[in-house]
């Protein structure tokens, strides 16, 4: 007979709305953890800038010259503008605002319609009465579904190219680019972020690829039907669109061709449109140019490990950073051992250009009249790698720009940018390249809002984050650890204790885990949502512990790659080693009582602890996972693992029938949505049938209406586990519906 096994089926209400209440005091809201300041707003004179201060609810203009704050719009006029516009949101947030001048602004209203204000006498005003100069140049990103000069847009439709549009005119305008007839359109998925222009708006390129790969997954049958990985892994497709002779080009790149691999559109320089081709199985990236004739040549290529998929896990467009004709371009690479930043010349020669200590994480800015430039990297401070820090080369010299022992976090870099939301702070360089606005903290120190000098002058504090709300709900802040491994590494850590912590007491742990490999799992902020999360869960009694051990990111080729073709089976002896370890020097931690929780990746991760080392996690929470690596979405697991065929017994030894039998040894838990994409709820099904065959046992929580990503519900799930309730009356959620099974 199998374990309780509790399927909770939400058909009448959302179970947010019916259990937010009941949610742990920390996790509630953000409320006053982060900033609560907008994004700056940039004067012409490009250091100076508005900003929206959402503690007195006005917008304010820090003046660069005099180092002045102002008030320019108070309360009571925001409040008429939120009621002329409907727009209750721009009195809370500041949102959809855009200031053109100290006396105008603009407001875009829900439905995309545009106000304009005359902020003295908060009066409606015409466009046509504002001084033209003051409206901003169009601009857009490299990699855009808009044109340069804002006249067209690609569109996409159904797996089809379908037109571009003018949008001066607000309709729809099919402008015919001759596809039907000159070039076979194949059934891809046309993303309209995925498009090139060139500068005069006159070409595009536009990449088309086979998005729609999950898995289709017979749970009725012995064999799963699965997509062939030795087959290409991508159907895709790059065309070359001239809106002007209507003529089409199908563009074939011959590098790795049959190969898995993903195409990227970076940018455009000269008359050359940028593209790369990147081969995950050979652990390459080649770089062409491409002309505005459709004539492709090969620019360069790189073998750069752990950074080949960085669109792919990180989010970012490329490592390649294009400067303005007649200078060199920059690339990140981590060739020697850590990423560096260096030149790229026109015949696609690679040579270094200096070098630092720190693992280089992005180029933000290339001034070409200095020849300086601006990038951010982790530096080491106090044997802390993962403070990232903002730095400036010029004359040769590399110099800090940020100071302390704080995280200054991710650039706004167009759409990639979202605020408040990234872990590591945020910043925003001026038009100027004098000042930058950043959002700094670190794990002790609270948010800060400052303006910082470029040229190493004392930064501006012009906000610092109240925490006493935070504090009196009983918020502790975390302790950093470091541990020596016995193969020579060192990993770093934090620790979370009660807040009726007593040294004379054991307590039981909980890790939690990711394991990499594009993301480390520890935060070097203040209060993040993991911090918040780690600290209820410490107060019901235990002690939390979050490491970054080898596979993990920003300390370099030979730390990351540690799992390279063994993704989920070398770090679990690593992560044992640290908690028996840490159970040795404190004698306050039950080594004795362990439970892993994890999600995504960190959910299979967490099964990989249980199963080859039951003798130290006692307790498995698998949230959301990956069951049998070769159902991943290929552009996940190719990079780390190399293709089944390639790599039978990497994929043989991920959860072999030796490893399942040894979950009999823990107590096992599985949290997860019936409408999760990225890991679907068959692959769970499929997985149980292979435990109900071994007589594993198991208790699951199981959600209609779920995908894979956050949801209160696998909180309640969560803490509901830990706090070991007996029944779902305990978490008042009276509209449930359960069911048991035996």
């Amino acid at each position: 007979m199998k374990n309780l096994m509790i399927i909770l089926l939400m058909v009448l209400l959302p179970f947010s709305a019916l259990c937010s209440d009941k949610l742990p005091e920390l996790l509630r809201n953000s409320g006053g953890y982060y900033p609560p300041v907008s994004t700056p707003y940039w004067d012409r004179d490009g250091s100076s800038f508005w900003f929206f201060d959402q503690v007195s609810y006005t917008f304010k203009y820090y003046d660069h010259s005099s180092k002045d704050t102002v008030v320019v719009i108070d309360t009571d006029k925001l409040r008429k503008l939120s009621e002329m516009t409907g727009l209750n949101s721009l009195y809370r947030t500041g949102l959809a605002t855009k200031f053109l001048s100290s006396k105008f602004i603009e407001i875009k209203s829900k439905s995309s319609e545009i106000f304009y204000f005359d902020i003295e006498n908060i009066d409606l005003v015409s466009k046509e009465e504002i001084d033209p100069s003051l409206f901003p140049k169009v601009t857009t990103p490299d990699v855009s579904a808009y044109s340069p000069d804002g006249r067209h847009k690609v569109f996409s439709t159904a797996g089809e190219l379908k037109h571009a549009f003018d949008i001066d005119t607000n309709r729809e305008k099919v402008i015919s680019v001759g596809l039907e007839g000159n070039v076979q359109v194949r059934d891809l998925n046309w993303q309209v972020d995925n498009t090139l222009w060139s500068d005069d708006s006159s070409k595009f390129i536009i990449y088309g690829d086979d998005l729609d790969i999950y898995r289709k997954i017979d749970v009725n049958q012995e064999e799963s039907v699965i997509r062939n990985f030795d087959a290409p892994v991508k159907s895709d497709q790059l065309l070359l669109v001239d809106i002007v002779s209507k003529k089409v080009i199908d563009l074939h790149l011959d590098a790795f061709s049959g190969e898995t691999r993903e195409i990227q559109l970076i940018g455009q320089k000269g008359s050359s449109f940028i593209v790369s081709v990147v081969n995950e199985l050979q652990n390459q990236k080649v770089y062409y140019k491409i002309s505005d004739r459709g004539v492709i040549k090969e620019w360069f290529r790189d073998e750069s490990t752990t950074f080949l998929s960085d669109y792919l896990l990180s989010n970012r467009v490329t490592n390649l950073f294009i400067t303005p004709e007649g200078h060199d371009d920059l690339y990140i690479s981590d060739k020697s051992g850590v990423q560096q930043i260096y030149k790229v010349d026109e015949e696609g020669q690679i040579s270094q250009i200096f070098h630092t200590n720190g693992n280089i994480d992005q180029i933000i800015d290339y001034d070409p009249n200095r020849k300086s430039l601006i990038f951010t990297s982790y530096m080491v401070e106090k044997n802390n790698p993962y403070h990232l820090h903002i730095l400036k080369y010029e004359d040769g010299k590399v110099k800090r720009i940020t100071r302390g022992k704080r995280n200054y976090g991710e650039p706004k870099m167009g759409r990639k940018f979202r605020f408040s939301h990234s872990r590591k702070g945020y910043f925003d360089i001026s038009p100027s390249r004098e000042v930058i606005f950043s959002v700094n903290s670190s794990m002790t120190k609270p948010h800060s809002v400052q303006v910082i000098n470029v040229n190493g002058d004392a930064a501006v504090n012009l906000f610092n984050t109240e925490t006493k709300n935070l504090f009196s709900k009983g918020y502790r802040v975390p302790e950093l650890f470091d541990f020596d491994l016995s193969d020579g590494n060192k990993v770093f850590g934090t620790i979370f204790k009660p807040r009726d912590f007593d040294p004379d007491k054991k307590y039981p742990i909980i890790e939690i885990v990711y394991g990499g490999p594009q993301t480390i799992n520890v935060d070097y902020t203040f209060a993040s949502y993991y911090q918040r999360m780690a600290n209820e869960l410490a107060n019901k009694g235990y002690v939390i512990v979050m490491m970054d051990t080898p596979g993990t990111p920003y300390r370099g080729k030979d730390f990351h790659t540690k799992n390279f073709k063994k993704f989920g089976q070398v770090m679990v002896q690593d992560h044992a080693e640290v908690i028996k370890g840490l159970g040795s020097r404190y004698p306050w931690l039950d080594a004795s009582n362990v439970t892993v929780w994890g999600a995504s990746f960190g959910g299979h991760q967490a099964l990989n602890f249980g199963a080859r080392r039951p003798d130290v996690y006692k307790t498995v929470i698998s949230e959301s996972a990956t069951f049998d690596l070769k159902y991943l979405n290929s552009t996940s697991i190719i990079p780390q693992m190399h293709t089944p065929k390639m790599n039978e017994s990497g994929y043989e030894n991920f959860m072999n029938e030796d490893l399942l039998r040894n979950l009999s040894d823990v107590e096992l838990f599985f949290i997860h949505g019936k409408d999760d994409r990225n890991t679907p709820y068959e692959e769970l099904v499929l997985f149980q049938s292979k435990l109900n065959e071994l007589n594993v046992d198991y208790t699951e929580y199981i959600y209609e209406n779920m995908d894979h990503f956050y949801d209160e519900r696998k909180l309640h799930a969560f803490f509901k586990i830990i706090s070991r309730k007996s029944s779902l009356e305990e978490v008042n959620c009276n509209k449930a519906i359960s069911r048991l099974v035996e």
